[in-house]
């Protein structure tokens, strides 16, 4: 029940990873939620993801955008059913302006889990999106 939903969504490919004779392309990326409204609010409003309205299932909407150069799909986690207690993904992402991206975190409903420190050569913070999803951060500095 949970692969078919990802078909409904033509994307091109992002990348490209070459191994051998074989090609592997990127062509987007499905997560899952629980509060569709909240985490929809939490990227357009922290990283201007313009969030299309896609397929509905019932009562259930899915959501997709094009974030960091990949095709996005938000399935709603009733439809993809992932049981998990705690983070069903992850982000790693270098900005350019660590405070503010904290401080659009905090408006949209987001949580620190590690205020800004430095690591070596980068400045380092997490926040959590309303669904409890982490996002570690970095920045030069």
């Amino acid at each position: 029940m949970t692969s078919w939903f990802i078909l409904w969504h033509t994307i091109d490919a992002c990348s490209d990873y070459v191994r051998g004779d074989m090609t592997t392309q990127l062509i987007g990326m499905v997560f899952a939620v629980t509060d569709m409204p909240a985490v929809v609010k939490f990227y357009r409003g922290v990283f201007d993801v313009d969030w299309q309205a896609g397929m509905q299932v019932g009562e259930h909407q899915f959501y997709s955008g094009t974030w960091l150069g990949i095709d996005w799909v938000i399935c709603p986690n009733a439809i993809a059913e992932v049981d998990a207690t705690q983070n069903r993904h992850q982000f790693r992402l270098k900005v350019d302006d660590i405070h503010a991206i904290l401080d659009r975190a905090l408006q949209h409903g987001g949580t620190i889990i590690n205020p800004i420190s430095e690591m070596g050569a980068m400045m380092v913070a997490s926040v959590r999106d309303p669904d409890g999803n982490s996002i570690e951060l970095f920045q030069d500095l």
